[in-house]
């Protein structure tokens, strides 16, 4: 027998080599005197030792160098190998087991599956072949066609009217790749049958009329049992989103803040499979799309080497790169953008990121986020006071007006730390004539307001002023408002100080502000590597705090000042777990602090603590955190 070898990148003319010498060898079982293969793509060497062996076969989607399914999108193997006198069949099995492959027989269907090892894949059942099975043809192939378009057509052959099931999403199998076979001395029901097999569906006939549906299998078992090895999605609908399997929560962790260049930027995923069934790793990963400044790109380049599948109520966590997907070079600017992923069925928390290529794009954002910063004294100075303004003159009675606006201002007789904001002065004016602040001279009735920022703590001043000490008016999220009065005797605009209060949204503890930051100085990530939770108690979550802004942040008082929102109701800390603090005590600007949080910290009545499924986040004043969902199951259920 001629020995066959096979050099680089002739997988194309390896087939027509093994033909040639099927001529000679009569028998699939004759023993080759040596087989050689060098760089030949793993499934174009299966096939051609398949088709050598007289072997009609299918690659199951798992396979690496499969046209559909994950295997698809697998690395590529290529294979470099010599055999010396054995069979094909021989030669086919050493090949699968040195890549931990297996051939699953089907007698009912003639079609071997080749599939991985740890896929307990079972034989097709004869009920799917039938009784009246039809001709057998010659010789059955196709190359390179949609799933459903084989499928249609191998119904027709067998003379069935197939529809498919409406919870699955037809345009959703083309997106998963094309199928391939050739099959020898095979009926049309036979091969029907080893496909539906393959990609985990099932027909279920109605012999009276010759129709029948295609669906999802609901029995098919694999390594773990119960489930389909390979799971085709369902469809959803924005009503019912979860109408289909597909069921599941992206988290984007973000423990990284500034990145050097944009094909830096890279971000640890967090994949919560919340369904019954077990999820595709790879195909999930290979549908997402990225989310940039809130325009949404697809990823192309992707290389796994990550499990296959992701189980119910397990999750994947993995890493995300910005230079896998289709970005334009052109937005990847220097500066502060944000990003998320996405697919048809989930979407990411969105996270702030910073590109930064130099010092002096760092400089430029630093001197941008120091505006800011006075800028949160001018927007929340400027900004905020110039709101409060506006509000303010629609609120003035007939003849009142504002006299002054002032900045860099500090109310009368109290003091302001070194590294404190200082705030705006504003002096309402009236009509009416009083005495001034000392009594002695003739001056129109005034009031002084200071809007100040909300974090700001009087201290006793170096001087003291011959004028009324300022008085707390009201405070809220963004700023505080001090206030004194002028001029002696009542005003004649006698309910300023409610009026006021009242439509600037100030109490005197903290209420909503009716003026937001335009950027949160913080975010807030619930990392949510466990869903499962067996009771209340023992609900917790790793969580990323991002500071983006120019400042250091106190951990602690944020920490504490967090709030946790079960099934959309806001609980506080419990007093008595704000004491002791082991952690580090500041967030450096531009970092990330990565800590844990623990439901049993919180004030949340045991009454909604109950077994089933939950929603969880954490908020404060300016920032809230992603949504997860958990499920609380005793062990003894």
């Amino acid at each position: 027998m001629k020995p066959i070898s096979v050099g680089t990148k002739r997988a194309v003319a390896l087939a027509a080599v093994l033909f040639s010498a099927a001529c000679i060898v009569n028998v699939a079982d004759d023993v080759i005197p040596l087989i050689r293969m060098v760089d030949v793509p793993l499934a174009d060497a299966i096939k051609t030792l398949a088709r050598q062996s007289n072997l009609n076969y299918i690659l199951d989607p798992h396979v690496p160098g499969s046209d559909f399914g994950p295997g698809r999108l697998a690395p590529k193997i290529s294979i470099t190998a010599s055999w010396t006198n054995v069979t094909a069949q021989e030669a086919l099995s050493a090949l699968l087991k040195e890549h931990s492959l297996t051939m699953v027989t089907n007698p009912a269907t003639t079609v071997t599956r080749i599939a991985p090892a740890n896929l307990s894949v079972k034989p097709v059942p004869t009920s799917q072949v039938g009784t009246n099975t039809g001709d057998i043809i010659p010789l059955l192939a196709m190359d390179s066609v949609s799933l459903i378009e084989a499928v249609t057509q191998l119904a027709s052959a067998a003379s069935l009217a197939i529809s498919l099931d409406p919870e699955l999403s037809a345009t959703d199998f083309d997106t998963h790749g094309t199928v391939s076979f050739r099959w020898e001395r095979i009926t049309a029901r036979q091969a029907l049958a080893a496909l539906l097999d393959n990609y985990d569906l099932v027909m279920i006939e109605d012999r009276a009329t010759s129709a029948a549906r295609i669906t999802q299998k609901s029995t098919a078992t694999d390594r773990a049992g119960g489930t389909p090895s390979y799971a085709m999605p369902k469809k959803g609908t924005p009503n019912q989103p979860d109408a289909g399997d597909a069921k599941y929560e992206i988290v984007l962790e973000g423990e990284k803040v500034v990145f050097d260049k944009a094909e830096s930027v890279a971000i640890w995923i967090v994949i919560r499979n919340l369904g019954t069934k077990k999820l595709i790793a790879l195909d999930l990963i290979s549908g997402l799309s990225v989310v940039w400044d809130g325009k949404e790109y697809k990823c192309a380049k992707f290389s796994w080497n990550g499990p296959y599948e992701i189980i119910p109520k397990g999750y994947l966590r993995t890493g995300f790169s910005l230079s896998d997907c289709l970005v334009p070079a052109e937005v990847l600017t220097a500066g502060r953008h944000t990003i998320a992923l996405k697919d048809a069925v989930a979407e990411s928390n969105t996270l702030t990121v910073f590109i930064e290529r130099s010092s002096a794009n760092r400089a430029v954002r630093e001197a941008h986020e120091k505006a800011a910063s006075a800028g949160d004294a001018a927007a929340g100075e400027t900004n905020a006071a110039s709101k409060y303004v506006a509000t303010i003159t629609k609120l003035l009675p007939k003849n009142w007006g504002i006299k002054g606006l002032t900045s860099n201002a500090v109310p009368y007789n109290l003091g302001i730390k070194p590294d404190q904001r200082r705030g705006t002065r504003i002096e309402l004016v009236g009509t009416s004539v009083v005495k001034g602040p000392r009594g002695i001279n003739n001056e129109k009735e005034s009031f002084i307001l200071w809007i100040m920022s909300a974090d700001y703590t009087p201290i006793p001043p170096d001087t003291v002023a011959q004028f009324e000490e300022a008085k707390l008016l009201g405070s809220n999220e963004t700023v505080a408002v001090y206030c004194t009065s002028f001029t002696t005797g009542t005003p004649s605009w006698t309910t300023w100080k409610q009026d006021i209060v009242k439509h600037l949204t100030l109490s005197n503890g903290k209420s909503v502000s009716a003026i937001k930051p335009e950027h949160s100085p913080y975010e807030i990530v619930l990392g949510g590597e466990k869903v499962v939770f067996d009771k209340a108690e023992t609900v917790s979550s790793p969580i990323v705090i991002r500071d983006l802004g120019v400042k250091k942040m106190i951990a602690p008082d944020l920490y504490w000042g967090l709030s946790v929102v079960w099934d959309g109701k806001e609980y506080k800390r419990d007093p008595k777990h704000i004491g002791m603090w082991n952690g580090p005590w500041e967030i450096m600007p531009k970092t990330a602090w990565r800590t844990i949080f623990s439901l049993s910290e919180y004030l949340v009545p045991a009454e909604v603590l109950t077994v089933g499924r939950h929603t969880i986040a954490l908020r404060d004043a300016f920032a809230e955190s992603n949504t997860l969902t958990v499920s609380i199951e005793p062990k003894n259920r």
